[in-house]
């Protein structure tokens, strides 16, 4: 039972690794529907069967179809996209960081 708990584990942690460094949205997407499923072996393994039965028709079946189409409706060729003007990069990277910081920090000075 502990070898199919680490199986599914280590399934899990390298699909979620591709699915994060992957370049392609497609196989990102691929690679999360992996990672829901090794999820779902887990589930089975607490004996959870109703749990991992809804994560699979939930996660698996209508989300991921959901992204899966909105990826392929998008058009993500770079060719397509503006290029910004270094000023206006700045300019979020900067409003980016402030979102980070403490609100008392912040408003304090601490």
């Amino acid at each position: 039972m502990s070898l199919i708990f680490y199986i599914l584990a280590a399934v899990a942690i390298i699909s979620a690794l591709v699915m994060v460094y992957s370049k392609s949205p497609i196989n990102s997407v691929i690679a999360l529907i992996i990672t829901f499923l090794a999820i779902a072996g887990h589930y089975l393994l607490l004996n959870a069967q109703f749990l991992a039965v809804v994560h699979i028709i939930v996660y698996t079946g209508a989300i991921m179809v959901l992204l899966l189409f909105v990826i392929m409706l998008l058009d993500m060729s770079k060719e397509n996209e503006k290029h910004k003007k270094l000023s206006i990069k700045l300019v979020a990277l900067g409003s980016g960081g402030l979102l980070l910081l403490d609100r008392k920090s912040v408003v304090y000075g601490k």
